[in-house]
């Protein structure tokens, strides 16, 4: 009977010291003091301007991760920086949008738009940052995304002030940016009909993709890629590109897609939409199955297994 009481008080001890430590976190990481920090880790690992108008962190909240969540967040950088290749842009300026200045700043500031949230929300395995070096990412919601991609040539795209870009560095800037550490992901949705655009003046390769909703679920770390397991959902996808020669257009009324245990499944059904010089327009419903494993090699060698591959365009199969 005493040692049960003693384990008990042990017990209530320990967890009043969790708890008095989460408080602790949770007073010092208070928004002014969050904000600083942001913008301290900004500086090492982003070569451009990460703006956000609130920033929170719950502790209690969401034990035992850290949950971050920032309002009206983007990630922007000064048009200068690729102004060089503004030349190549010989689109009709007189159209409603132009996909090519997606993202260029209209407000007189100079600075071009990257990616921008009208909230964000984060939650991290803090313990496994401070023990693994890992970002273990739990959760991530980034509602109503806008993201600008662009891609310039084989030596500049404007993703590249990110540390996952790998083309030119800012040789303005007063420190490079830091690479980052592993990341693992578990959860990523982009909610409320996310719009992102992608170019290529080079290729004459753009496109625009619209939907309500992604949502990314499974088990993801960048440095074990082939371990991955992942279910994706998306709802309502349209997309509308433009090719050397032509325009397309696809609606995607139903995408399930599976990576386990390296053996990929994919059942899409979409409806395409084609503008061409030589043929006018051409409207095709397609369906696309397919099933393909990729085994492992000691000798570090990557193969692609595929075991079915079925595609309808109307009513020719192929």
């Amino acid at each position: 009977m005493k040692v049960g009481k003693v384990i008990r008080n042990v017990l209530i001890i320990l967890v009043a010291l969790v708890l008095l430590v989460l408080v602790s976190y949770q007073i010092l990481l208070r928004p002014k003091v969050l904000t600083g920090i942001v913008n301290k880790l900004a500086a090492e690992y982003v070569q451009g301007d990460v703006n956000f108008r609130e920033i929170r962190a719950h502790l209690i909240k969401s034990f035992p991760h850290v949950t971050i969540d920032a309002e009206d967040f983007s990630i922007t950088y000064p048009h200068g920086r690729y102004a060089r290749y503004d030349s190549v842009y010989t689109e009709n300026t007189r159209r409603r949008f132009s996909l090519l200045k997606a993202g260029w700043d209209r407000s007189g500031e100079g600075m071009d738009t990257l990616v921008a949230f009208k909230k964000l929300s984060v939650s991290l395995n803090y313990m496994a940052l401070i023990n693994q070096n890992l970002i273990h990412v739990h959760k991530l919601e980034l509602a109503h995304p806008r993201i600008f991609a662009h891609y310039y040539d084989e030596t500049a795209a404007n993703w590249d002030i990110l540390p996952i870009g790998g083309g030119e560095k800012d040789t303005t800037a007063a420190t490079e940016s830091k690479p980052l550490p592993s990341i693992k992901l578990e959860r990523v949705a982009l909610t409320d009909r996310p719009f992102i655009v992608f170019t290529n003046p080079k290729d004459t390769l753009h496109g625009m993709f619209t939907m309500r909703r992604l949502v990314l679920d499974g088990s993801l770390e960048t440095d074990q890629l082939y371990r991955s397991r992942l279910q994706l959902a998306i709802d309502s996808l349209m997309v509308s590109g433009r090719l050397p020669a032509d325009t397309v257009s696809l609606r995607l009324q139903k995408l399930r897609a599976q990576a386990k245990d390296r053996n990929f499944t994919l059942d899409a059904d979409a409806s395409v939409s084609l503008r061409t010089g030589d043929y006018g327009r051409v409207r095709l419903p397609v369906h696309l199955d397919a099933d393909a494993d990729l085994p492992e090699h000691e000798a570090g060698g990557r193969e692609a297994v595929v075991n079915s591959l079925n595609l309808s365009l109307s009513s020719l199969n192929l």
